[in-house]
């Protein structure tokens, strides 16, 4: 940490240094002097004189000029266009497009066969059965028990089978390899 500290004072001597060398002496920025434009005379104000100073406080001193009231001009306003209501032609919006009818005796007929059937009807709890439940979306896999793959023993058993002759050759060429 200290080393770090010695370093930064080192590097601001060096650029103070650095500045001050680089800095004109004022000798040498006398010498050097600027050309004179004479489009800087013509930005620079012209001194005031003491004679327009005094104009300026005794017209200030006097009364305002009376102000002339000028009648307002009216024009004449420019004609607006005519608002035509279109909503006036259209019929109500509200009216629905469907004809409904309601049948106060036939629906109070299906409601109470409905309250009639609601007592013959098993509940869901008891037409609930764990058999009829679909577990084939996969919602129970977790909680399967998990079985490890034993390659020896499907290996040999590979090996003993007549038509497992395709993966015999493939294991004998994969085993004993000719080359690296």
């Amino acid at each position: 940490m200290d080393e770090k500290i010695w370093i930064y004072i080192v590097i601001g001597i060096i650029y103070f240094l650095f500045n001050r060398l680089r800095k004109k002496s004022p000798a040498d920025e006398r010498e050097v002097e600027r050309p004179v434009d004479s489009s800087s005379e013509y930005d620079r104000p012209k001194p005031v004189s003491f004679e327009d100073l005094l104009k300026e406080i005794t017209e200030g001193k006097q009364p305002a000029p009376p102000v002339i009231e000028q009648k307002p001009q009216y024009r004449q306003p420019e004609p607006q266009p005519v608002y035509v209501d279109y909503d006036d032609e259209i019929q109500d919006e509200e009216r629905s497009l469907e004809k409904v009818t309601f049948d106060q005796e036939r629906t109070n007929e299906i409601y109470e066969n409905a309250k009639k059937q609601a007592f013959n009807r098993p509940s869901l709890e008891e037409s609930l059965k764990l058999a009829d439940v679909n577990t084939t979306f996969g919602k129970f896999k977790e909680f399967e028990i998990k079985t490890e793959r034993n390659f020896l023993s499907e290996y040999t058993k590979d090996l003993r089978d007549p038509k497992g002759l395709k993966k015999a050759v493939i294991l004998s060429e994969v085993l004993n390899r000719k080359h690296f």
